[in-house]
């Protein structure tokens, strides 16, 4: 299970090294589940990953050309 939270107090990015105004960090829990409920647990991430709006993997720009847009509304 992976799961994200703000991080406290940080005003710039241990990822990237920019400053940025929503800096998160992911952490990952490994455990065995059964019918939805946790029966074991395997670790916690000890050193969780920070990322930024800069550097986030998952960061997208929504920007299309005109070309793009046309090919999308046919």
């Amino acid at each position: 299970m992976t799961y994200q939270v703000p991080a406290a107090d940080e005003q710039w990015c241990q990822h990237c090294g920019t400053e940025a105004d929503a800096i998160i960090e992911r952490h990952q829990l490994d455990a065995w589940f059964l019918f939805g409920y946790p029966i074991k647990v395997f670790g916690k991430s000890m050193n969780p990953a920070m990322e930024c709006e800069h550097c986030s993997m998952n960061a997208l720009t929504g920007d299309l050309s005109e070309a793009e847009r046309k090919n999308i509304l046919g």
